[in-house]
Parts: structure tokens; sequence; C-alpha cells
């Protein structure tokens, strides 16, 4: 342990050290040496929060909380007593989880006997339990049984919950023989299901009885966790009510529950046959389809009479458009309408950049062909392949407008002039100029001034504005006459607001202070201030600034007039 806190404390940055040694002209000149460590060094700006939170792990060395407390010493000296007994909490809470999430004993001795003895313990019994450590939860409840009493109060729910979840019994029984039986909510067991620790779930059984929720078979189901979802249903503990379980047992491609599902649940095997299949062909799920299909027909069978199920249009765009060239394939080896519905594949296939499909479908269907014309392939456009646009736009598919209005909102310059040079009569709205502008793509926003006449409207400058896109709002205000209207004065950007203020473009609509303030966002609450005192709203903000610990914000507050009757 070190005797104490040091002024004169230097990282020794033996890293920096040992690769210079692989450079022995470099490592010859000792400036360059003391630059690397200077630059690597963030001693001079560390808090005792951050220190702790730094600590490497297994060491017990006081070292780095110690230099961190006495630069706070200095740094508090100037602030009001109010702020640093608030600061000096805030620090001591932050820094005490650190040090309890890291297994560091010492610090936490430290902090509660050296930093701040009066501080209240606030979460750090969750932050021990979220790293799996036993023995700082007893090391706490040992040493500060008094203070975990205020601990208490932190909801360590999603910690324990997060143990169950894996497989951490020890942690489980130690909460329950802490707490009761009764301070565990369903998400724990929820947790243990949904990863299928039988240990854990049975523990929690076992003392409690308690129940798990929909929520947690349905994720067990969605990971392919046969023994706990057979367990919960067989037991009639929680038995398979809806079909959300059979389709995450599906979106999962796990076969094994399929079965296991469509076999022993009854409402399953009378009912869901048509959903589950739908389901299987959504999620490309093609040896699952294949049972399914299998086994309806011999159902069918057995009553003389020949099964189909029914595909939807928009499920065979979402096949092709999700790249499940397997299912369509297999779909069309089974006649079911594949061709009768081949431009909304070939549609779906576009959006998602699909050639293969594409390629599969004109192979497959003759007669695609001659309706290449009239099939829109707006989507490739925005999914921002130009080698793809290119092969389309040969291949004879159709481009309308939308295709340059995508391809602007996403960026993709290339395509854009590409489209705009080689596509005959393209065109586009003003959703183009609208979309990039509020993307803060000004390269595109440029290009469509300059070689397009459909120009924008005022949501262009609008959203520019509100998204915090400078350039591009001075682009549209040197360049356009549509300019925009109040909602661009909700801009977060100072130097948007100070260039709408400077050229007569701020309405009433300003960004609210208690969300400048949520942010912790200094620069913009100082110029709102300075634009408008009254509506400025200053409790609020002051409230807001304590509730986030935002300890910039307050030291600015405090040196405002509005301090005197607050502070």
């Amino acid at each position: 342990m070190a005797s104490g806190p040091s002024s004169s404390f230097h990282p020794s940055f033996l890293c920096v050290d040992v690769v210079l040694r692989e450079f022995p002209r470099v490592e010859a000149l000792d400036h360059v040496a003391q630059q690397l460590k200077s630059l690597l060094d963030v001693s001079k700006v560390l808090s005792v929060a951050v220190a702790a939170q730094h600590q490497p792990l297994g060491s017990q060395s006081l070292t780095l909380l110690e230099h961190a407390a006495l630069r706070e010493k200095k740094k508090l000296s100037s602030w009001s007593s109010e702020l640093k007994r608030s600061y000096k909490q805030f620090q001591f809470e932050t820094a005490l989880n650190n040090a309890a999430a890291r297994g560091f004993f010492a610090g936490v001795k430290w902090l509660r006997s050296k930093y701040h003895p009066k501080g209240k313990f606030h979460g750090a019994e969750r932050a021990a339990m979220y790293n799996g450590d036993l023995d700082m939860l007893r090391f706490l409840h040992d040493e500060f049984s008094n203070k975990m009493v205020e601990d208490a109060a932190v909801d360590s729910q999603d910690a324990v919950a997060h143990a169950a979840a894996n497989g951490r019994l020890d942690l489980v029984q130690w909460y329950c023989e802490m707490k009761g039986p009764y301070a565990f909510g369903w998400s724990v067991m929820d947790a243990a299901v949904a990863h299928d620790h039988m240990d854990v779930v049975q523990y929690l059984d076992s003392v409690m009885g308690n129940r798990c929720t929909r929520r947690g078979l349905e994720m067990a189901a969605r990971n392919g966790h046969l023994r706990v979802v057979r367990w919960l249903n067989d037991a009639r503990y929680y038995e398979i009510r809806t079909f959300r379980s059979l389709e995450n047992a599906i979106a999962g491609g796990h076969l094994h529950l399929v079965k296991y599902v469509m076999e022993n649940v009854v409402v399953a095997y009378t009912s869901w046959t048509q959903a589950a299949l739908t389901a299987a062909v959504s999620f490309g799920q093609r040896h699952i389809l294949q049972w399914l299909h299998d086994r309806a027909a011999v159902a069918a069978a057995a009553h003389n009479r020949h099964f189909r199920f029914e595909i939807h249009t928009n499920e065979l765009y979402a096949v092709a458009r999700d790249g499940h060239l397997g299912v369509l394939k297999w779909l069309h080896a089974h006649n079911y309408p594949v061709h009768c519905r081949r431009a909304h594949a070939v549609r779906g296939a576009a959006a998602g950049g699909h050639k293969e499909i594409i390629e599969w479908m004109e192979e497959t269907f003759g007669c695609l062909a001659r309706q290449r014309h009239r099939i829109r392939v707006d989507g490739a456009a925005g999914f921002g392949d130009l080698q793809f646009v290119q092969w389309l736009h040969h291949q004879g598919y159709r481009f309308t407008i939308h295709a340059m209005d995508d391809a602007a909102a996403g960026g993709y310059l290339s395509i854009v002039r590409w489209l705009h040079q080689n596509v005959e009569n393209a065109s586009c709205t003003t959703a183009a100029m609208d979309r990039a502008a509020a993307n803060g793509h000004l390269d595109i926003v440029t290009f469509l001034h300059q070689n397009r006449k459909e120009g924008c409207t005022t949501a262009a400058m609008d959203n520019a504005a509100r998204n915090g896109h400078f350039e591009v709002v001075n682009f549209l205000y040197e360049n356009r006459s549509e300019y925009c209207t109040a909602m661009a004065g909700e801009s977060r950007s100072v130097a948007v607001l100070a260039f709408l203020k400077k050229n007569n473009r701020l309405r009433s609509r300003l960004p609210k202070t208690t969300e400048a303030a949520t942010r912790g966002d200094l620069d913009l609450l100082q110029w709102l201030y300075a634009h408008d005192r009254r509506h400025f709203g200053y409790e609020a903000v002051v409230d807001e600034a304590r509730e986030r610990n935002h300890f910039h914000l307050l030291r600015w507050l405090e040196t405002l007039p509005e301090a005197g009757r607050y502070f």
C-alpha cells in the first residue's frame, strides 16, 4: 500500500520503453520518449472515479487513487461548499461502484475510510453482482453492513438476472439468502430459462415456485434450448400457448424444437401449420419448410386431400430481398406460384442487392426478358452498389424518379451522377435534395442544385439545421430561395443557430434548455442564455444538471445572476 499521495507522481510507461528498444535510433532521443509518454499520460485530468475504473485487474495499489484525490483537492478549492459536497458524493459512489466491479478491495476501504467517510453507497452491490464477484459481495456486507442498507435502495434485479443468465447459481443462492425468496422478480427466472441453466431454474422453483413469463419461454425457443422448453411444457409449469415460441424456434433454425412443438402441443398441430410454413419461408429456413410441408402433406393424404399452403406477394418480395435463394428454388420446385409474382421477387432482390437471385429468375423464367422494361428496381439505387445498378440498367430493368431520390438520401453521389447521365428521361423529386440535406450530404446537394431543376422545399434547410449540418445550411441559404421555417431553430448546433440569427432566419422555436442540460451541452446553454435570458428556465436547468451530475454546467450556472436565489 502506498504511504501517501505525491505531487510528483508520474506514470512510468514501461510499454514505451519496451517498444523504443526495438528502435535504437529513436530510443537515443530522450525528448521523443518524453513526448510519447506525455501524450499517453492522462493523470493530469484524472478523477477519483476514473482512477478506480482504470485500476489494473488484480492490483490493490492505491497510488492512482491517491494521486487523483490530491488533484481533486486543488481543483475544488474555489468551488462552493454545496457543489463541492455534491461532486464529492458523485465521485465517491461512482468510484466505489467501479472498485467493486473490479475486485479492488483496498480501493473500497480507502474510499470509505479516507476519501469520503460520510459518503452514501449507491449501486456497489449491483456492480459487484454484474462482475460475478461473490467475494466482493460478502466483503461489502461484512465490512459495511450499515451502509449496505442504503445501497439496497438500488434495484439489483437486472444484475441478478445477468448472473442467472450466466448460470451463476452461487450468486443467485447468495442473493436469495441475503434478501429472502420474495426479492426476485420474474426476470431472474426468465434469464435462466432463456439460457438453459436448469440448475438455476430448478433452484428458483424449489425455493419459491417462481414462475417465468412468456418472454423467457420464447427466448429459450429462439436459442434452441429444447431441454428447458420440454421441462416447462411437460410439467405444465409454463405451457406453450402462443405462436411466438414456435416462430422463434423457426427463426433460429432449430428443427428439433419445431418437431417437439408440432408433435406435442395440441394447438400447434391443429392450428399453426399455415403460420409455421409462412414463418419458415420468411426466415429462409428451407430444412424446416421441407419438414413442415412433408408432415402436412402426409396428414392431408390420410384424408384423400392434396396439401397446399398460401404464399403472399409481400412474403415473396421479402424472401428475395433477404437473399433466401434456396427457399425460392424450393417453392418453384414444389409448384408454388413464384412465376406469377416474378416481378415482385425481382424488385425484392434488387432492393437487397442480390444479383444471383435475379440471374436465377432470368434463367428459370424465360418470359422475364420481355418484361424487364416494366419492372421497377428503384430499391437497388438505395442499396448503394453502382456496378449492380449499371448491370440492372444494362439488363433493361426500369428506374423511376424514386431511384435518384433513394440514392441521394443514402449519400451515393456516384449513383446519382450515373443515373442523371445515363438513364433516359432520368428524373427525381424535391425529396432528393430534401433528404440529402437532412443527412448532411453536401456534395449531393451541390450536384442536384447545379444539374437538376426539381429543387427542394423548406424541409431541406429545416432538417439540415435541426441535424446540425452547418455547411449544408450555409449552401442552401447562399444558393436557394426556399429558405427555412421556424423548425430550423430547433437545431442543437450553436454554429447553425448563430448563422440563422445573423441572417434573420431565427423564429420563435428554439432548442429546449432542459434537453441541452440533460446532454451536458454547455456551449448551447450559454448561447441560449445570451439569446433569450427571460425564457431560459434557470431552475429547471439547474435541477436537470444536478440530476445528471453535470458539474461543468453547475459551475457555470453558479456564476449567473440568478444563482443568488437558488444556490
